[in-house]
């Protein structure tokens, strides 16, 4: 089964909690346009630690400078880690294309590493390409932060799931904001007894 636990998450320190000009869209659908854009709509939009140049053309140079970057935020307080582990509930809502409401809730937290097989907690989902793969170890390794999480769909009891999710939003949340793309994202962050039910229940069966 997976082992699915707290971390203690490092954020942006917005005084008003809106997260709108700081925030960039999945990295891997970003332009060199629309990169361009997000670096000019504010001095700290995570694209520079994200995307340090354009998809597909990052150099040894421009994984350092994402670092340098973060080490720069987090002396200067733009970057703050939590005190204690936590997990955040994740909200995002959007119009598909013919306009109707949609929404994808899920929970960050970290994930244990485990040895790959049959008996793993983390089935095979996702053929991903080479380049992608080196290029956000690459990142990782530079930066030591994880800036892209994985998606999993998690739970043995989807309707119990979901409703352990919900019940850490009944509040206003903590952070949110709108990425360049027109999703808003809004956060909730609980400490680990209050996420304990949610884990347990995430951690049933294999991911």
């Amino acid at each position: 089964m997976p082992d699915l636990r707290p971390f203690r998450a490092l954020r942006f320190a917005t005084a008003a909690a809106d997260l709108s000009e700081v925030l960039a869209p999945p990295y891997d659908i970003i332009s060199p346009a629309e990169r361009q854009a997000l670096l000019a709509r504010d001095p700290h939009n995570v694209v520079r630690i994200e995307l340090p140049a354009d998809l597909g053309e990052a150099r040894p140079v421009d994984y350092e400078a994402a670092a340098a970057t973060a080490a720069e935020w987090r002396e200067a307080g733009i970057l703050t880690q939590d005190g204690e582990p936590t997990v955040t509930v994740h909200q995002m809502r959007w119009l598909d294309g013919e306009g109707r409401a949609c929404s994808a809730t899920g929970l960050l937290c970290r994930l244990g590493l485990e040895e790959y097989g049959p008996r793993a907690g983390v089935l095979p989902h996702e053929r991903t390409h080479g380049g992608p793969k080196a290029d956000r170890y690459a990142l990782l390794e530079a930066t030591q932060l994880n800036t892209s999480p994985l998606v999993f769909l998690a739970g043995s009891e989807p309707a119990a799931t979901s409703a352990a999710l919900l019940a850490l939003t009944e509040r206003e949340p903590d952070a949110s904001g709108t990425t360049a793309d027109g999703v808003s994202h809004r956060l909730w962050v609980s400490d680990a007894a209050a996420a304990a039910p949610v884990l347990e229940l995430m951690s049933a069966a294999p991911l």
